[in-house]
């Protein structure tokens, strides 16, 4: 549930859909252990959902979702969770589908490497990347893999690996 601290300095962190979007080095999410350190990929799947419903997740939003993703059972492995505590995304749809309703859009969903439509396009990508300090890293892409968000703010992309970009596609309930 989300709550206002009645301080007005700190309600921001709560207000819903915010004039600019979170960072995984945001010092507003700093409240989630192993987020600064490992969060891109689950950023990344975040982002396109925000640039999609042009919807901006709160501090308070995106702790809800980590929370929730943490503690859904992955259907494809009934072994571990959508998420894990180290911010490893183990089901992305699962994520995504539950962040379109937080959005207020129950009519959409998304799948990642499956479910494209007859000659449908990918409307995203999540790309694999090398960070300028030699770490793997997720960042979102349009369809054609150009990276169009970075989810640590001001970071430099050394390399990209194509090979290793996941495609995501958009869909309206029937």
């Amino acid at each position: 549930m989300l709550y206002e601290t009645g301080n007005p300095d700190k309600d921001y962190l709560f207000t819903k859909n915010p004039k600019d979007k979170f960072y995984q080095n945001s010092e507003e999410l700093d409240i989630l252990e192993n987020f600064r350190l490992n969060s891109c990929n689950f950023m990344a799947y975040l982002f396109m959902v925000q640039d999609y419903t042009n919807y901006n997740f709160s501090a308070s939003e995106i702790c809800y979702l980590a929370g929730f993703a943490q503690k859904e059972v992955n259907p494809a492995n009934k072994n571990e969770k959508c998420l894990t505590d180290e911010f490893n995304v183990r089901n992305p749809d699962i994520i995504m589908n539950k962040a379109f309703e937080l959005a207020g859009h129950k009519e959409l969903y998304a799948t990642v490497n499956w479910g494209a439509e007859d000659g449908q396009e990918p409307d995203y990508t999540n790309i694999l990347c090398k960070t300028d300090l030699g770490n793997l890293h997720h960042v979102s892409g349009d369809g054609k893999q150009n990276i169009i968000y970075n989810p640590w703010k001001n970071g430099i992309i050394s390399e990209i690996y194509p090979n290793d970009t996941k495609k995501i596609y958009i869909h309206r309930k029937k």
